[in-house]
């Protein structure tokens, strides 16, 4: 019995020796561990690096999780140094989007990440080539007023909010008011121009907040006595500047975007009428064709939807003028599959160690593409983002035209082709394995014309009998609503105006001094960038007969009346106002409505108009509290449009803001000076410690009990 005792003794001194080695050991691997902490983070701005300090064991590799203001995510990884401290930067290149961003670090063996840092980004200093001014109109009369609108923006196209900015005429008899104190959420503040000035006024901006003069002299055309004037002029043509790439450009996407013809000062060359062409670095890229710019341009000219770019990676846009190759301008973007940068997106960029979270939704479900408007091509990409396993069905005219399944990274993709020129709902149904509709998109209206505007006759006027050094009146019939029309004659372009009958185009050229004949080209082009041009059809004959080669009449007939608008009413809502009215008497069909507002009964410098001839709609994005003035005219189905109603006032009010209870907590502040004891995490590690304690305690109670038998 005396040995078996001695044998015994020796077990319980081992198997208490290894508990409390057994216990240390994963104490200070799982439990009795420093805390893990993040350095407090301070505002940041748009595009530069931010530096956290993450504080841990030494030796610990740590995982940060950065949110962005869009929900998506970029994970970063580090190794704590002997110090028990690591120096992690946050790249600029992923803090370019102003907003609220989020930091949150987590050890290896954790399920939950800890000392989550919420920090601000903000937008950077105005930019000259991303803000901008716009005026309603270029040229006034005296006694008419125009709005002027300037949108300050930082480099990656933030709006910068919250400056103060004032301008100031040239001319004293030009007055510039405006009920704003700053630039708003969208960076822009509104001024109202009147007056009777003379000539070309120029405008002196004024940033107080910066303390400095920004974005030129930007300058308006006063006919005063109705003499004509043009814009003062500028410096010869220097470089051109494209805008409306964003960084990040989703492959196979139609891009909108606008050149402007800039003098070496960064002006706009107004009168610039060059011919420019595109080209990319991308070979697949699909681009516009040549274009000449028009002195209708102002120097700016969009194409709508009409630059596709297609390999992935870095791609440059690039435009030169045609005549003098070193006059370019240079645009690159990153051409992607999946874009972080979209709006609905909540896709996640991920370290190779780790897998992607579940998908979960926040706001409504909104497509990326396609969104409402005008397409050029008979291809439209339907792209969106719904959870994995489920299916997407694209809905087209409440019927289904296709479905394909979510992808791993919880987005869809879907091209509609060959589609035939009209107007379509599209949107997009989210259902599961059983075909039960989980969720569903708004419908977007899309209108698809690839057909380029067909000339239906050219006539001059006169036709015969053209005397040397006389004026001409040149007609062209074409489709209503053009973007642009001209007449090519004698190596001039010459833009024509549409008359108040609607598709009915005139200019008045000079002929030349010397007898002959003499040809002329028709450019058309429609609003969604489709383009014609015809060659030779109309030859005048100065001194003599004129020779048509498409000798057609002009029929002018009397236009359609319509009626004038009665019974208009406005009711203020968040931020809008909804308004309705009566539909009025018309000697043809009503096809939609065109509303005027703005801030005096005066300038009602904005206009929007309705899909159809519905007598109800709203305009949004309001500023709240403020008095808006409204008028409602009707357009026949001819482009006729009536007389306007009568003025009605409007009052948006401010937008409701869903406040939910606060719940009490503690702060706590956490940098690397102040140590703060960390509760320890519950999980596998307590587990396996509470087991051995538990294993170890029983074998020690059998134990005992062999003995003592």
């Amino acid at each position: 019995m005396a040995p078996f005792l001695y044998e015994l003794q020796k077990y319980r001194f081992l198997l208490i020796v290894g508990g409390v080695v057994g216990t240390l050991f994963l104490g200070k691997t799982f439990l009795w561990k420093a805390p893990l902490e993040l350095s407090t983070l301070s505002d940041a701005r748009a595009g530069a690096d931010a530096m956290v300090t993450v504080s841990a064991d030494a030796g610990e590799e740590i995982t940060l999780t950065l949110t962005k203001p869009d929900d998506t995510d970029v994970t970063l990884a580090t190794t704590i140094k002997d110090n028990g401290k690591s120096k992690v930067t946050l790249p600029g290149t992923d803090l370019q989007t102003a907003g609220t961003y989020t930091l949150s670090a987590q050890r290896w063996y954790s399920k939950s990440a800890a000392n989550e840092e919420s920090f601000e980004v903000s937008a950077g200093a105005a930019s000259t080539s991303h803000s901008r001014v716009t005026f309603s109109q270029n040229k006034l009369e005296n006694g008419q007023s125009a709005q002027m609108v300037i949108f300050l923006a930082d480099d990656y196209g933030n709006p910068v909010s919250g400056h103060s900015l004032s301008v100031i005429p040239s001319q004293s008899s030009v007055e510039v008011y405006t009920s704003e104190f700053a630039t708003n959420e969208k960076g822009q503040m509104n001024f109202s121009i009147s007056g009777s000035g003379s000539g070309v006024v120029s405008f002196s901006i004024f940033d107080s907040t910066e303390g400095l003069s920004i974005l030129g002299q930007p300058q308006l055309a006063f006919s005063g006595n109705n003499e004509s004037v043009a814009l003062a002029e500028n410096g010869p043509i220097a470089s051109f500047n494209i805008s409306g790439l964003s960084a990040e450009t989703l492959a196979s996407q139609q891009q909108s975007v606008t050149v402007k013809a800039l003098d070496a000062s960064g002006f706009t060359v107004v009168d610039y009428t060059g011919t420019i062409r595109f080209s990319s670095s991308d070979s697949e890229a699909a681009l516009p064709d040549d274009y000449s710019f028009t002195a209708d341009d102002q120097g700016e000219h969009t194409f709508s939807l009409s630059v596709k770019l297609i390999t992935p990676g870095t791609a440059t846009l690039t435009v030169t003028d045609t005549e003098e190759i070193t006059i370019t301008g240079v645009a690159a973007t990153e051409v992607v599959t999946t874009t972080s940068t979209s709006t609905s997106s909540s896709s996640t960029t991920y370290n190779t160690n780790f897998e992607t979270t579940d998908f979960t939704r926040t706001g409504e479900f909104t497509l990326i593409s396609p969104a409402s408007g005008s397409y050029s091509s008979s291809t439209i990409e339907v792209q969106g983002e719904g959870e994995y396993g489920n299916t997407a069905v694209i809905i087209v005219n409440e019927e289904e035209a296709g479905r394909t399944d979510i992808a791993f990274d919880n987005s869809f993709d879907y091209t509609l082709q060959d589609m035939d020129d009209g107007t379509y709902g599209v949107y997009v149904k989210i259902v599961d394995a059983t075909d039960t509709v989980l969720e569903s998109s708004t419908a977007e209206k899309v209108l698809i014309d690839t057909t380029p505007p067909t000339l239906n006759a050219i006539s001059s006027d006169p036709a015969t009998g053209i005397e040397a050094g006389s004026t001409v009146t040149i007609t062209v019939l074409s489709e209503s609503k053009l973007e642009s029309a001209a007449i090519l004659f004698q190596d001039q372009v010459n833009t024509m105006a549409e008359t108040a009958t609607a598709g009915k185009y005139q200019v008045t050229l000079l002929m030349p001094s010397t007898a002959g004949d003499y040809g002329m080209d028709v450019n058309l082009s429609d609003s969604v960038g489709n383009e014609a041009q015809y060659r030779d059809q109309l030859t005048l004959t100065v001194g003599g007969e004129s020779e048509s080669t498409t000798p057609v009449e002009v029929v002018t007939s009397a236009a359609p009346e319509v009626g004038q608008i009665v019974s208009v009413t406005a009711t203020g809502g968040e931020e809008k106002v909804a308004l309705s009215w009566e539909t009025p008497e018309s000697s043809s069909t009503i096809a939609y409505y065109r509303i005027y507002y703005g801030p005096s009964a005066e300038s009602l410098y904005a206009v929007s108009e309705t899909y159809d001839s519905s007598t109800h709609w709203t305009i949004p994005d309001l500023t709240a509290n403020q008095q808006y003035y409204f008028t409602v005219a009707a357009v026949n189905v001819e482009g006729t449009e009536g007389e306007q109603s009568e003025v009605t006032v409007g009052i948006p009010s401010l937008a409701l803001v869903n406040i939910s209870t606060p719940v009490e907590t503690t702060p706590i502040i956490t940098t690397y000076e102040t140590a703060i004891t960390e509760t320890p995490e519950s999980g596998p590690a307590e587990n396996i410690l509470i087991a051995i304690s538990v294993a170890a305690a029983l074998t020690y109670v059998l134990l005992r009990k062999r003995a003592r038998a």
